[in-house]
């Protein structure tokens, strides 16, 4: 996963990615919720920011220092975004003419990527919120601190052959890749080193990010969800729907072949007896989530050999369902997501699940009109979370800490 900043958006309604095929009709997953650690750590709130609009979008530095946050449908115009620190006071804000389609924030916090749904791509200086420039893309944009780049994914049919367009941090166009089928889900390890997209031919192919085509390869099925990681031994790990089967899914590990250009290989796959919607990779293990009518399902699996740690499950969907974001932090590798327990009613509870299938800490969170998006600052650490009701939303800031200290 790209960066160390989770990120997530939910989406209104207990479902899943929409893909191609048909799978067997599911019973409802059986109640076996996720456990709580023996020494859990705390979240310790510190600060909370009423908007008076409806959040959309929240996204943090590595350090928590600064926060982007997006909102629409405001008194003065269709979208806001207001750039905070980590006390909570607003450093500047500026208007929008649409809302926010999708943002992305650099390590430090000094560069901003904006997409709006007019179809502007905006670079925004974060100390200053002055526009430093703007392009006509409509897309995911994805900030490569590193190497300066920003890569900007099309997950819109308004351009279905463009896979993903790459800008250096001064606007200069870099390069247009695009594809004989029209691309599914793309993903870009944390080293910034390939993009890899699936396709609805049933293929994934990895570029570099100045276009040039390093691998591909052949799915077992349509593609659901993709994950990178990068290194001397780079792995894209790919969910795909296996219609006409007797199995929902399958997870299939790739690893690059020998030569520039070459088939992708693929080391093991794994069928998978239950629908999921996000794959995440996080210290030699791979999470998996998903919520359908049938309930909450999660997963984690040996990354290196597909064999299987644990599964937990919920009787019930979630309302409001979240994609899984996974990280490292304090050496320890967890997923987040936001579960719907069924208890107290109105509660989500954004929890980081380990490799042992117990949640190192848990937010419950009264959303009753849904949760809208969060961040996790991985260095802080800290977990910003935005829920609230619709055209009041509210920002609140948590420390996480083995004890909360006295205020």
């Amino acid at each position: 996963m790209q960066g160390s900043i989770i990120v997530g958006a939910f989406l209104a309604a207990a479902g899943c990615a929409s893909v191609a095929g048909s799978a067997p009709a599911q019973e409802q997953l059986p109640n076996q919720p996720v456990l709580r650690s023996e020494a859990p750590q705390q979240l310790c709130s510190k600060w909370k920011l009423g908007l008076h609009s409806h959040l959309s979008h929240i996204s943090a530095a590595r350090d928590g220092h600064r926060i982007l946050i997006a909102t629409s449908a405001g008194k003065k115009s269709e979208g806001e975004l207001r750039f905070v620190n980590g006390s909570g006071k607003i450093l500047w804000s500026k208007n929008l003419d649409q809302p926010v389609k999708a943002q992305a924030i650099s390590a430090d916090g000094n560069f901003l990527a904006v997409n709006t749904y007019d179809g502007k791509l905006l670079a925004l200086d974060g100390r200053s919120g002055k526009k430093l420039w703007e392009h006509e893309h409509l897309g995911r944009p994805v900030v490569f601190s590193r190497t300066r780049r920003v890569i900007l994914l099309n997950d819109d049919d308004s351009e279905p052959r463009t896979a993903f367009t790459s800008y250096d941090f001064k606007g200069k166009l870099l390069a247009t890749v695009t594809t004989t089928h029209e691309p599914l889900d793309m993903d870009t390890p944390e080293d910034e080193s390939y993009v890899a997209i699936t396709t609805t031919d049933k293929s994934v192919f990895a570029y570099e990010p100045a276009g040039k085509l390093l691998w591909h390869g052949k799915l077992p099925g349509d593609a659901v969800s993709i994950e990178t990681t990068g290194g001397k031994d780079p792995r894209i790990y790919v969910i795909s729907v296996q219609a006409k089967s007797k199995v929902a899914q399958a997870l299939t590990a790739f690893a690059p072949g020998t030569s520039q250009g070459s088939e992708l290989v693929a080391l093991w796959t794994v069928a998978l007896d239950r629908k999921y919607e996000a794959v995440r990779s996080s210290g030699g293990a791979l999470f998996l989530y998903g919520n359908t009518h049938v309930g909450q399902a999660l997963a984690a699996y040996h990354a290196a050999t597909g064999a299987e740690i644990w599964r937990r499950s919920y009787a019930i969907p979630a309302n409001y369902s979240s994609l899984v974001f996974s990280a490292e932090a304090d050496r320890n590798s967890f997923m987040t997501a936001a579960l719907d327990e069924g208890v107290p009613a109105g509660t989500l509870h954004v929890m980081a699940v380990d490799k042992t299938g117990a949640a190192r800490w848990d937010a419950p969170i009264s959303a009753s009109s849904g949760l809208y998006s969060y961040a996790f600052a991985e260095n802080a650490p800290a977990l910003v979370i935005g829920a609230g009701e619709p055209g009041d939303g509210l920002v609140e800031y948590f420390d996480i800490a083995a004890k909360c200290q006295k205020r």
